[in-house]
C-alpha cells in the first residue's frame, strides 16, 4: 500500500480520489523539479567558489592592489 507523508502524518494514497492522485503526482512532479533546481544550483555554487578562487590566485600572482582595503567598507 502507497503511502504519501503530509505534515508528518500518512496516508494510503490508494484511498485518494481521481482529483487526490492528480494532486499528488502534480506535488511529487513539484519536488522531483525542485530537487533538480537544488543540484543544479549546487554546481552553480561551486562553480562561482572555484572561479573565486582561481580569480584570486590571479590577482596575487599579477601583484593587484585592492583599491581600498576592506576594513575601509564600500561607499
Amino acid at each position: 500500500m502507497p503511502n504519501v507523508l503530509i505534515d508528518d502524518i500518512r496516508y494510503n494514497s490508494e484511498d485518494l480520489s481521481d482529483h487526490g492522485r492528480a494532486l499528488l503526482f502534480s506535488l511529487e512532479f513539484a519536488q522531483l523539479q525542485i530537487n533538480k533546481l537544488e543540484k543544479e544550483i549546487a554546481t552553480y555554487e561551486f562553480a562561482r567558489k572555484t572561479y573565486i578562487a582561481s580569480l584570486t590566485a590571479e590577482i596575487e600572482k599579477e601583484g593587484i592592489q585592492p583599491l581600498q582595503s576592506p576594513e575601509a567598507g564600500a561607499p
